[in-house]
């Protein structure tokens, strides 16, 4: 062990343990920092505030010699109980977390720029995600369901008050129902990617049905607000689509 003193009151005291080095930085007898280094998995450096004796950790530094840049962790709370609040990530990812010390459960995610947040709900561990937010222009917002690790979409809610409801389990999600900002609705059918409107519904009272692939739908019959149908030609038109248009058109 070795145990040097300078003028600005600062001492460093450097052990070694095995593959770990450690250097103690303190001031006043009080200890601001401790470094732990490794030529195999990185650097751990703990950052402490507070009078002799009550040095309370406040933030914690870990850089990983397989991954570039460095993961920082938060903390606050008296010496003893600390609690993680949030942890900062290389990629620009930041974690925040709630609970007391050991129980810290993840909350709510964010990205550096802040244009995209993630939030869970779950005790510690068995945090699953709830919903996606995102600043950019459509302010998109998805809505999840099921276990962590499993979560699947079921909701997407879109700027424009356009709303999709999808089926399915994660990954295999599929739209089975939209509904535009002016209250018309579709039901849909079909695999994911490949949903086709089946169904159409107006404020109007007016039913719409259709037929053919995505893109690619056309409509074959109407049921109109005063009980009567008319039937569509090869080109998806009748002599009274003026009655389909007045309840409205729809933007994506």
């Amino acid at each position: 062990m070795t145990i040097a003193s300078y003028a600005s009151g600062t001492v460093y005291v450097n052990s070694k343990a095995g593959y770990f080095t450690t250097h103690c930085a303190m001031d006043d007898d009080r200890t601001l920092r401790k470094e732990f280094r490794d030529g195999i998995w990185g650097a751990l450096d703990l950052h402490f505030e507070g009078p002799k004796g009550q040095e309370r950790m406040v933030r914690k530094e870990q850089a990983f010699r397989s991954k570039r840049g460095v993961k920082t962790l938060l903390f606050e709370g008296p010496k003893g109980e600390e609690r993680k609040v949030s942890t900062e990530y290389y990629s620009g990812m930041t974690d925040h977390h709630e609970g007391p010390k050991g129980k810290e459960r993840l909350v709510h995610s964010t990205s550096r720029d802040l244009r995209a947040a993630i939030y869970y709900e779950g005790p510690v561990g068995h945090e699953r995600i709830v919903r996606k937010m995102y600043s950019d222009p459509s302010h998109t917002q998805l809505h999840f369901e099921g276990p962590r690790g499993e979560e699947r979409l079921v909701r997407k809610i879109f700027n424009s008050g356009n709303m999709y409801w999808l089926e399915g389990r994660k990954g295999e999600e599929r739209v089975v129902r939209k509904m535009y900002s002016n209250g018309n609705f579709c039901h849909m059918e079909g695999p994911r990617m490949q949903e086709r409107v089946k169904r159409k519904y107006y404020t109007c009272g007016a039913v719409t049905h259709f037929e053919g692939p995505k893109n690619h739908e056309r409509r074959v019959r109407r049921f109109n607000p005063d009980g009567t149908m008319d039937l569509m030609n090869e080109d998806g038109e009748s002599e009274s689509d003026c009655a389909e248009h007045a309840c409205g058109s729809d933007i994506e």
